[in-house]
């Protein structure tokens, strides 16, 4: 390794002896170096070089040692600083830390103590510079289809596109909603297994008596109803990658079938005897907190180890700052688009609205909404009214009595109202839909994004049949 490939070190020491001494030692340790005898001289070559690590003697004849410190932090902030005092000047070197510096040594320096501080200098110096240039790419070279400039996003790209380069288990976590299966996507179509499947199994949704037939396939006369193989999701994910949602709902007698597919990497149909090779790149999810699963029993330990050697762990909606509007003004776009309302937009005072909800279904729910949003907007605009409603609609009535129990007049007079401005809007937005398409009933269901059998039951409920 060049002397640059090992890392860059500026010695900032007037005094010639001990700027001699440090050089020779550094340089025996392959680190290419530079020296300057003067504060000035230092500011110079940091500007034109931005060094990995700075050995700065915090008393020199043109400069004001602390003053200095803050200097380079400025011009570099990545580069970081190591100051050097004299005897019994500790306190000064306290300072120094709490101004930025890295770390500090008393003079005389012990050579053993320096390497190893110089060490783990570059190595975060460097680190840093990796993460800069990666969330860089990371906003100058989205992923496409995956909105968001916040911090998380970025980092979140930026970790999709290191973990889909190497061939792992990724564990994804997350709260419900905030878009799980399309980051095991992502990492899929930017990995070398892109030309192959993406195969997605729900194992939340799946009945414990089926997940296995699923998963694992069986052979004709396995049980009642077998009447034809059945190819698995591990076999259909040959060459791709598997995608396992909602993971920590799995049984224990499942997660002992998983690891040990996992370990050999093979699959054995029901019914069968015969095992089958298979190779596929698990990436799994979950809502759950699977290390407190670990610890109480519900989840195997060695199945949780082997499943999350990267685990990509989701932000919350809340927590994405600006990410909202840019989801926001997407989803009404796409949905603007989709009912025939080119060039509607997300009103300002609308946006305000959205702040002020927390989301709890994360960016699931935000498209949800948006989408009725749209559906009831007219004119231009998606307005606060129509927003509103959907997040009404959405929502539901509040938690109020049980049922049967007396409820304030006007609360029932509440909620009834809501109700009733949420029915009539559907009506509107039904005889809309039935209008644009010349009263066809699939094409009108099909403008809503319902089946017919229910737009003709709606159609029913409001008199338009």
């Amino acid at each position: 390794m060049t002397a640059e490939g090992r890392g860059s070190i500026l010695i900032v020491e007037d005094d010639t002896g001990m700027r001699l001494f440090l050089g020779e030692a550094l340089r025996k340790e392959g680190y290419a170096l530079r020296e300057a005898e003067t504060g000035a001289a230092a500011l110079e070559m940091i500007s034109a070089e931005q060094p990995d690590l700075v050995l700065l003697d915090i008393r020199l004849p043109d400069a004001d040692g602390l003053d200095l410190l803050r200097r380079i932090r400025s011009a570099a902030p990545e580069t970081l600083v190591v100051v050097m005092t004299a005897y019994g000047s500790r306190q000064m070197a306290h300072r120094a830390v709490e101004e930025g510096a890295y770390d500090y040594f008393e003079k005389p320096v012990d050579l053993a103590d320096l390497r190893v501080v110089v060490r783990r200098a570059i190595e975060r110096s460097r680190l840093a510079r990796e993460v800069r240039d990666l969330r860089e790419q990371a906003a100058s070279n989205p992923i496409p289809g995956m909105i968001g400039r916040s911090a998380g996003m970025l980092k979140m790209a930026s970790l999709i596109r290191l973990v889909a380069a190497h061939d792992i288990p990724v564990l994804i976590e997350g709260e419900s909603g905030t878009g799980k299966e399309l980051v095991a996507r992502k990492i899929h179509e930017i990995s070398p297994r892109n030309g192959r499947p993406f195969v997605a199994v729900n194992c939340a949704a799946i009945p414990e008596t089926l997940l296995e037939a699923e998963l694992f396939g069986y052979e004709r006369g396995a049980f009642t109803g077998a009447v034809r193989p059945h190819e698995g999701r591990f076999e259909q994910a040959e060459g791709g990658t598997l995608f396992l949602d909602e993971i920590g709902d799995m049984s224990a007698a499942m997660q002992a079938k998983l690891l040990r597919t996992l370990q050999e990497k093979t699959v054995e149909r029901i019914g069968s005897k015969a095992s089958k090779k298979v190779d596929f790149r698990l990436v799994a999810a979950t809502n759950q907190d699977l290390a407190a699963s670990v610890r109480t029993g519900r989840f195997r330990e060695d199945l949780y180890y082997r499943i999350n050697t990267i685990v990509l762990r989701l932000p919350p909606l809340r927590e994405r700052g600006d990410d909202l509007r840019l989801l926001a003004d997407r989803y009404v776009e796409i949905y603007g688009a989709k009912y025939g309302k080119e060039g509607l937009r997300l009103a300002n005072d609308a946006y305000g609205v959205l702040r002020s909800h927390s989301w709890p279904g994360n960016v699931r729910e935000l498209e949800n909404v948006l989408q009725r949003a749209v559906l009831f907007a007219h004119g231009r605009d998606v307005g606060p009214e129509h927003v509103a409603l959907a997040l009404s609609a959405s929502e539901g009535p509040e938690r109020g009595p049980e049922r049967g129990e007396d409820r304030p007049d006007e609360e029932k007079s509440l909620l009834e109202n809501v109700g009733e401005i949420a029915g009539s809007a559907e009506k509107e937005m039904i005889v809309e839909a039935l209008t644009k398409s010349r009263w066809r009933r699939q094409a009108a269901a099909d403008l809503l994004g319902i089946t017919r059998r229910t737009l003709l039951n709606k159609m029913k409920k409001y008199g338009l049949s």
